[in-house]
């Protein structure tokens, strides 16, 4: 906890910033960035790039998990950024920050009106109930999703650090316990298995919609039921629309 701006970390006038596999949670900022805070005034560029993390569950005045202060340019791959109440997940003092999200994210809200595409998964519905339920912080320093995102391959991630050009060795093959990282387990600090199997139940386009959400089977919510074939998850199981 800090009375002022960045409780868990707190950058002011760095140059750039390199997260992967790590998780931020429960802390609180009395100010801004309960989960990390950029200030990047005059000559100095802020570059966070988080890739395959988890910040979720921090609270602060603005900008709950992340706030830049401005000229900052955050770079977001492979990651959950989650908290609850009406306080954005990422917000920006002026505006002037660059967003670049590089897919296979849980993002919330992002303040300063920011437009996002189907592939960035940021919405206000991404709250930390909607994705890790009742789980909590555990003695191991993680926290387990109940809805599944498949998360980037390896390779894609180590693309990533490369482009960047991060000044340490990065194994993007692992998480943060050191399990292996695979196409098809989760985004996030921890990669786990989706472990929803089989498909339980059929429908047709002429059906009457159940109650409850459609989502993608990369875990995207849907804003009504799916007219395209294929499969997709309805009420906690695998359903074919055909």
């Amino acid at each position: 906890t800090t009375e002022t701006n960045g409780a868990a970390i707190y950058a002011r006038h760095a140059t750039k910033i390199n997260v992967i596999n790590s998780t931020f949670a429960n802390n609180t900022a009395n100010a801004n960035g309960g989960g990390i805070y950029m200030n990047g005034p005059g000559y100095y560029s802020n570059i966070l790039n988080l890739v395959s993390s988890t910040v979720a569950g921090n609270t602060a005045a603005a900008g709950a998990q992340i706030y830049s202060n401005g000229k900052g340019a955050l770079n977001i791959a492979n990651s959950i950024i989650v908290g609850d109440g009406g306080v954005d997940a990422i917000a920006d003092a002026s505006a002037t920050s660059e967003y670049k999200f590089q897919g296979n994210n849980f993002v919330g809200n992002v303040a300063e009106g920011y437009t996002a595409t189907d592939t960035d998964n940021i919405s206000a519905d991404n709250t930390f109930e909607a994705i890790f339920g009742d789980n909590t912080l555990a003695a191991n320093g993680t926290i387990t999703p109940e809805k599944f995102v498949t998360g980037m391959a390896p390779a894609a991630i180590a693309s990533i650090v490369a482009a960047e050009s991060w000044s340490y060795t990065v194994d993007s093959a692992v998480d943060q316990l050191g399990t292996a990282r695979t196409a098809s387990t989760s985004n996030g600090a921890l990669a786990i298995t989706n472990t929803t199997t089989g498909i339980e139940s059929v429908a047709d386009n002429a059906a009457n919609d159940a109650d409850g959400a459609w989502y993608t089977l990369q875990g995207m919510r849907l804003s009504e039921r799916p007219a395209a074939k294929g499969i997709y998850i309805h009420n906690g199981r695998k359903v074919l629309v055909r």
